[in-house]
């Protein structure tokens, strides 16, 4: 029901609907669909769709894990897709915002949210948690994720004193959304409010003053731009790239040269990963080679620096006092990756 590639997908689908396609062939081209369980007789739901029929505008954009969107076909009838999660997914539209957060997370640690537009995984950063929308359509709306049709407005999705304090700063409901966004990826909120947000939901501060509202929702349109992998960000994935992200992560070819993908230049073999039980696959240590900037890499980090309001010992700080090399086989890398950029995690995957 999900996969990378949407081409393959709707392959994969195609084959399930082709009413020439019996339950035992069907079986041997995708066995895992075709298991029963408890709650999920596969030849009584496979007969029921395919007299309904296969609905490609169905495949929707999927926010798996962050940085990792795919392919999902939403089949909202049958228990096909194990968890349709019939209250979520009408409030998932074009224009609505999101974030994910936990009430509790594993490891006695805060996970900060993932941003998305897109509908997510139950276990986006974390298992189980919880997505928290700018805007709820009213109960008569929710027809369908892909019925977009209503003239009715969705309300913000704000209690009633918060509307009020908004109202009282002339804020709108996206200030507080970013705002929110911002406080919760802070390193230092992170930090000192650590024991309260082992126990419970993370709870958020509001400014006194609209300065310092406005100031916080600029910070966190920043963190929501670079978290969302379905928009261009001018400087660091579209247009001239900032000056220290041009010498970060490129791809290199060992001993100098181009690559060719077509001769399997960039194919992954440098033991990131292997078969374990049950199909799954396993993390591996890989290839990562661990040492000091070049004066080229300094250099391009400084002028950066300057742009950011910050000068060169502060951005290495941030950065990394070290730099790796990290191999995709033995004749690709991408080059200079810090040691915070290589360690930075989002979730406790």
């Amino acid at each position: 029901m999900v996969a990378v590639d949407r081409v393959r997908l709707v392959r994969r689908i195609e084959h399930y609907f082709h009413p020439e396609i019996n339950h035992d062939e069907m079986r041997r081209i995708a066995p895992g669909v075709m298991q029963s369980t408890t709650r999920f007789q596969t030849e009584a739901v496979r007969d029921h769709l395919l007299q309904r029929g296969f609905r490609p505008e169905n495949i929707v954009r999927y926010c798996y894990r962050p940085f990792d969107v795919r392919w999902l076909y939403w089949e909202p009838e049958t228990k096909l897709l194990d968890e349709k999660r019939a209250e979520y997914y009408p409030h998932v539209y074009a224009g609505n915002l999101w974030l994910s957060a936990g009430q509790r997370n594993r490891k006695e640690d805060f996970y900060q949210p993932q941003f998305t537009t897109l509908l997510a995984d139950h276990h986006i950063v974390e298992s189980n948690v919880g997505m928290f929308p700018l805007y709820l359509r009213s109960d008569r709306e929710r027809a369908s994720l892909f019925d977009h049709g209503s003239n009715v407005e969705p309300r913000p999705n704000l209690s009633t004193e918060t509307a009020s304090y908004l109202s009282r700063l002339g804020m709108t409901e996206h200030g507080l959304f970013y705002h929110t966004l911002a406080v919760l990826h802070a390193p230092i909120y992170r930090t000192e409010n650590a024991g309260a947000l082992r126990q419970d939901w993370p709870r958020v501060p509001l400014p006194g003053t609209v300065e310092l509202l406005r100031a916080s929702a600029t910070l966190g349109r920043q963190v929501a731009a670079l978290l969302d992998t379905e928009r261009p960000v001018p400087g660091v994935t579209s247009g001239k790239l900032r000056p220290e992200l041009q010498a970060i992560g490129v791809i290199t070819r060992v001993g100098g040269g181009a690559l060719n993908p077509a001769a399997g230049d960039l194919a992954v073999t440098a033991s990131w990963g292997h078969a374990g039980k049950g199909g799954m696959t396993m993390p591996g240590k890989g290839r990562v080679d661990q040492g000091a900037y070049t004066p080229d890499e300094r250099a391009a980090i400084g002028s950066g620096a300057s742009v950011l309001g910050l000068n060169d010992e502060q951005v290495i700080a941030c950065l990394g006092a070290t730099t790796s090399n990290i191999y995709l086989n033995d004749t690709a890398y991408w080059r200079n990756v810090p040691a915070s950029v290589w360690g930075y995690t989002i979730g406790g995957y």
